[in-house]
């Protein structure tokens, strides 16, 4: 854990150490995954969280988005939101293809795709929660190789986020 620190410190990468496991000093919690840092300048509307470099090779670190925005309109559907960001999501994200949707209880619902972004293969599970006026918009984001290595327990942590 120390190497880790210290090659981040000297890389310039600036991250904090969570002082528990949650996240809740905002209007939403969250479980953060053991050994994950908070990128600096996190706030409400938009936080990241690093996952430990797997070796010193390891030149993508796996990572979780947190995004709040306003909402089109209260209660918008979260379904259109869905339809709106598969749809745009070709545009950013080189051979894109989607392989799993799925709706959650409540305003909810959740998307796996993979592609090409920044010169990685990279596999997302993003999930969509509109409450009121926001959405609420979280992305878990791997290189594809690794997306199965970290699925599992990151889902957990995923799945523990609540509107409060």
């Amino acid at each position: 854990m120390k190497n880790i620190i210290i090659f981040l410190c000297l890389a310039g990468i600036k991250v904090n150490a969570f002082p528990g496991d949650s996240l809740t000093s905002f209007s939403y919690t969250m479980n953060i995954p053991e050994g994950w840092k908070i990128k600096d300048n996190c706030t409400e509307a938009d936080c990241s969280f690093l996952a430990p470099q797997d070796n010193s090779a390891d030149t993508f670190l796996e990572n979780i988005n947190i995004t709040v925005a306003d909402a089109p309109s209260k209660n918008y559907p979260v379904v259109k939101y869905t339809d709106f960001s598969v749809g745009y999501l070709p545009s950013v994200v080189e051979n894109f293809e989607l392989l799993e949707r799925k709706k959650l209880a409540g305003n909810s619902e959740y998307i796996v795709y993979r592609g090409r972004k920044s010169g990685f293969n990279q596999t997302w599970k993003q999930y969509y929660h509109i409450k009121d006026s926001k959405m609420y918009i979280l992305t878990f984001t791997a290189e594809t190789s690794q997306f199965e290595k970290y699925i599992d327990q990151i889902t957990s942590h995923l799945d523990s986020f609540k509107v409060k």
